[in-house]
């Protein structure tokens, strides 16, 4: 049987292009994500595996913290003035405002009695400004005629003069009655000029009169002394002194606590006789202070102290603490010069430091245990340095702390850091 010759197929070069073709884009698209993975997986390792930058934080001052508590009593040498008669309250000056002897601080006025004062002026005025053209025109004219009249009666005298003389018998009737008319009309115009220049006095008078029972309508009260106002009166000014130092005195003063405080505000009624105002003479004023919870006393130590007031005035200032021997259990004197900006109650609560302590809030993170000893990292430059604190109490997210200065750079989160070590790689660029 015969052999079937093999069929051969033609060579086609564009069917064979076309094939590497699609291999050539098989095998560059395989090849990129290779590469694309092995770079993508090279930035995955490195982002895991590098440095955790350091958070920071500064640390704020506050004023006051976990101290002595204590109440407090203001002592000071006060002068309290009256007010003489009664009426509204006209302030001239602000509370707490230094004044100099006999400076002009607060007017009693008598506003009903200024009203209808005011209003009859204000018709005198309006009744003067309406008529004193008319009446100066008037008046003028009343002068005129009186010079004219004055000068026909001069004249009138001197032919009845000459007419008696000269024995006229028959022209006397007749010049008698002329010089007699002229006589009466000089009469007449002199009653007119004096009524006008009258009423024009009389309004002066009464202009005057009035602009004087205004004066007195207003009552102008001065500082007695030199010294810082106060518009309230509590009282115990006269008891409330340094020289009344006893121990009985604290009980004394807060059975009085309660008594009639007398605050004069802006347009407030003032009776005769009463407390309007009070100055407080010189800076010098001392706090008698009871303090509070288990405190017998204070520490030995402490002879200069840092007094925060709590409460509104929110403020701190400095004190000494004087010895006496008139003070009762767990009672302190402490001595002060108040700054002139704080206005103090009489009785108010404070908190006691020794003086110098400074206090800061931070985040409750960046507080760290390291044996046994509470410490912090601060940022010295590219390096972190550990400090111990002492921490006194928590405050919402943040702690109250000593032993830091205020505005030192902190380490947020200090966990795994050493004191010393160099952070350069892992603070923000």
């Amino acid at each position: 049987m015969a052999r079937k010759k093999r069929k051969r197929r033609r060579f086609r070069p564009r069917k064979l292009i076309r094939r590497l073709l699609v291999l050539g884009i098989l095998f560059s698209f395989f090849a990129g994500v290779f590469w694309l993975g092995r770079g993508t997986y090279r930035l995955i390792r490195g982002w895991l595996n590098r440095p955790h930058l350091l958070k920071t934080v500064v640390a704020q001052e506050i004023q006051g913290g976990d101290g002595i508590r204590a109440e407090a009593i203001l002592l000071r040498q006060e002068v309290v003035v009256l007010a003489d008669k009664p009426g509204k309250a006209n302030l001239l000056l602000g509370d707490g405002e230094q004044v100099e002897q006999g400076r002009l601080a607060l007017e009693v006025v008598d506003k009903a009695l200024l009203a209808s004062i005011d209003a009859e002026l204000q018709k005198i005025e309006q009744g003067s400004s309406s008529n004193s053209g008319a009446n100066s025109q008037e008046l003028a004219n009343v002068e005129t005629k009186l010079i004219e009249s004055r000068n026909q009666l001069y004249s009138a005298g001197a032919v009845y003069r000459e007419a008696l003389r000269t024995q006229a018998v028959a022209s006397y009737n007749n010049l008698y009655n002329t010089f007699a008319k002229s006589a009466r009309s000089v009469v007449q115009l002199q009653q007119d000029y004096l009524r006008l220049v009258q009423s024009q006095g009389a309004a002066a008078e009464r202009r005057q009169e009035l602009t004087e029972r205004r004066q007195a309508a207003i009552v102008p009260v001065r500082a007695p002394v030199a010294g810082t106002i106060f518009y309230w009166v509590d009282g115990l000014e006269q008891q409330a002194v340094v020289n009344n130092l006893k121990p009985q005195l604290w009980d004394q003063l807060q059975a009085a606590k309660n008594n009639k405080c007398y605050q004069t505000s802006p347009d407030s009624q003032i009776e005769a006789g009463q407390p309007v105002f009070k100055i407080a003479v010189g800076k010098e004023a001392y706090l008698l202070l009871q303090l509070a919870g288990d405190v017998a006393e204070l520490p030995a130590d402490w002879d200069s102290l840092s007094v925060h007031v709590l409460g509104e005035a929110g403020t701190t200032f400095s004190a000494s603490v004087v010895s006496r021997s008139e003070l009762g259990p767990g009672q302190v004197l402490l001595q002060t010069s108040l700054p002139e900006t704080l206005s103090l109650s009489r009785f108010f609560e404070v908190d006691l430091h020794k003086e110098g302590t400074v206090f800061c809030r931070i985040p409750a993170q960046a507080i760290i245990s390291i044996e046994d000893e509470t410490v912090v990292f601060v940022l010295d430059g590219n390096t972190v340095k550990a400090h111990a604190i002492e921490v006194l109490r928590p405050d919402k997210k943040y702690m109250i702390v000593t032993g830091i200065e205020p505005g030192v750079n902190l380490i947020v989160n200090p966990d795994g850091l050493v004191d010393g070590q160099d952070v350069t790689d892992r603070l923000r660029k």
